[in-house]
């Protein structure tokens, strides 16, 4: 199960670390 689990689980936080980025971004340029 664990060779399943982490090549779907790493898109996953990649994408989520795109979006956490993208609003700190935004964050910045609203402050």
């Amino acid at each position: 199960m664990r060779s399943f689990k982490y090549p779907t689980l790493l898109p996953l936080l990649g994408w989520l670390n795109g979006i956490a980025l993208a609003l700190l971004g935004a964050g910045l340029g609203v402050a």
